[in-house]
């Protein structure tokens, strides 16, 4: 790698108010999203198996992305 181009990325990012933490907060947005959205599906009693178009179930998607704690909220669920 530019040892340049490195330096003018993380200067532009600081510039921005881009920090590592906000960029991990970003990366676990849509495993957060999942997670709240399945405890939601398990207290109103749905159907965790349910297939899409394509046949994937949510431990399927869960585990294609890398959620571990949503794989593991599904598996601990029976699913």
């Amino acid at each position: 790698e530019d040892e340049a181009t490195l330096e003018l990325l993380e200067v532009v990012m600081a510039e921005r108010g881009i920090t590592q933490d906000r960029i991990d907060e970003c990366r676990g947005a849509k495993e957060r999203t999942m997670l709240a959205d399945i405890q939601a599906l398990i207290h109103s009693g749905a159907d965790l198996n349910t297939q899409d178009n394509n046949g994937a179930t949510l431990l399927h998607i869960a585990s294609a992305n890398g959620y571990m704690s949503v794989a593991e909220m599904l598996v601990d669920s029976r699913v």
